[in-house]
């Protein structure tokens, strides 16, 4: 069965199984939130499943399913040289960071 799941077809037919069981609970989970909000005496469970179907409404959309990317770099400076950093690394840091600043921003 190992020797199986090496072969790119296998661990295709294997995914498209494994997508096909998730929308077939989504399908179930999307179908109990709205029983839960329209025949629900609490309120707080109808509001939260409301929630719920506009948050799967809005993943679909957007075709992600959890934390979105969004394009662009992070720059993490040290905040004390308690850690090892001396001014001149400081220094060359600053420098690096105003050169990346001052690149024209790619289309």
């Amino acid at each position: 069965m190992r020797e199986a799941f090496r072969k790119p077809h296998v661990i295709a037919y294997y995914r498209a199984g494994c997508d096909a069981l998730r929308e077939n609970v989504t399908a179930k989970h999307i179908h109990n939130l709205d029983t839960i909000a329209d025949a629900s005496r609490n309120d707080m469970a109808r509001v939260a499943s409301i929630k719920a179907l506009a948050q799967m409404a809005d993943e679909a959309d957007t075709g992600r399913r959890g934390a979105v990317q969004t394009p662009g770099m992070q720059i993490l400076l040290p905040h004390a040289p308690a850690h090892g950093v001396t001014e001149a690394t400081l220094k060359r840091t600053e420098c690096l960071l105003r050169l990346l600043l001052a690149l024209p921003k790619a289309v």
